[in-house]
């Protein structure tokens, strides 16, 4: 992040100075963003089938009380992700938006984010859901998705 906020600034400096160079090296970061948010998304759609692969291997080479802990551990962790997520709907209820209507625009990104419990994995998607449906600006949806991401991996 303070590596980013570096570059922005010296972009910024550079716009004022020179603004030819300034537009070539945003256009090279707005390509590569685009590059490696296509990399993500081509992984992502490979990641049911490494998923099944590693699930598969576990449950050949585990007895029935591993999977039986495992199974445990898993409905423990949906209960608690349900738990979370109404209290996310209970928040967006007390600053008066319809959570219905939220669902609803936001129904993609969630299930994805449910079903592989990936916040890093979710960003393309989150990112797009809230330019498209929920009216972002392409930046803010951008720093949101990135830094909900960064905490949901480090806390």
């Amino acid at each position: 992040m303070v590596f980013a906020v570096f570059i922005s600034l010296a972009t910024i400096g550079i716009r004022k100075r020179n603004p030819e160079s300034a537009e070539i090296f945003t256009k090279f970061i707005t390509a590569l963003h685009d590059v490696v948010m296509r990399m993500v998304t081509m992984v992502l759609r490979l990641t049911p089938y490494g998923v099944l692969a590693l699930m598969t291997k576990m449950i050949s080479s585990s007895n029935f009380n591993e999977i039986l802990r495992l199974i445990n551990f898993v409905l423990a962790s949906y209960v608690a992700l349900i738990i979370v997520f109404i209290v996310h709907l209970l928040i967006l209820t007390a600053f008066r938006i319809n959570p219905l209507i939220y669902l609803k625009k936001a129904a993609t990104p969630l299930m994805f984010a449910f079903s592989s419990r990936s916040s890093a994995g979710t960003i393309p998607i989150n990112i797009e859901t809230q330019v498209e449906k929920l009216g972002v600006p392409q930046g803010y949806a951008n720093l949101s998705a990135s830094l909900g991401s960064s905490i949901g991996q480090n806390g």
